[in-house]
């Protein structure tokens, strides 16, 4: 409707200023030694509208030529954090069917856009752990406390869980006494300890 609208008025006006032009149709003079532009209004009006919509798109695409490495480089991070995403997902989806080699294959591959490599990492050790392989599984948790940005109480959490199941309990029992220590009212902690 508003489409609708906005056409029947450009062409009210349109029609309006053709009338105007015709029956007055004004009268332009630029002299400027040794050229003499002689017209009438209409037609000088029309050209400064034709001169303007130039200098318009021609600014436009000045801009658009400027700004062109910015989006470009906008438009590789959302690609790459997109095709992160979908390889964190097959990843998961291999560590939940037991594909532990190919789940950490993928995880390893996302952690290149991935804007969450917090999560990667603690998936990345519960499948190094679910391998039996500690001394990744340790430093794939090494590596997640390098991202931990509000959430060490869940990373130290799956440390402590993951210690216990392998059967490393003085360790575990040391990473949930060092927790305690900083959260004690935490509902799980004195459940694990």
């Amino acid at each position: 409707m508003r489409i609708l609208f906005g056409a029947l008025l450009l062409l009210f006006v349109a029609a309006s200023l053709a009338l105007l032009a015709v029956y007055n149709p004004g009268y332009v003079m630029i002299v400027r030694e040794p050229f003499v532009l002689e017209t009438s209004l209409a037609v000088f009006l029309l050209l400064l509208l034709v001169l303007f919509g130039g200098f318009y798109i021609v600014a436009r695409l000045g801009t658009r030529i400027i700004k062109a490495p910015q989006a470009l480089e906008r438009w590789r991070q959302t690609r790459r954090t997109r095709k992160s995403r979908e390889t964190f997902q097959d990843g998961l989806l291999h560590a939940l069917g037991g594909e532990w080699l190919q789940a950490e294959q993928a995880l390893l591959a996302s952690l290149h856009g991935a804007d969450q490599p917090l999560l990667v990492w603690l998936t990345l050790a519960v499948v190094a752990h679910r391998q039996g392989n500690r001394e990744k599984r340790d430093n794939y948790l090494g590596r997640a406390q390098q991202h931990v940005a509000g959430h060490a109480l869940t990373a130290r959490l799956l440390q402590a869980e993951l210690q216990t199941r392998s059967g490393q309990h003085e360790p575990a029992l040391a990473t949930l006494v060092d927790l305690y220590a900083t959260h004690p009212q935490h509902p799980e902690m004195a459940r694990r300890l």
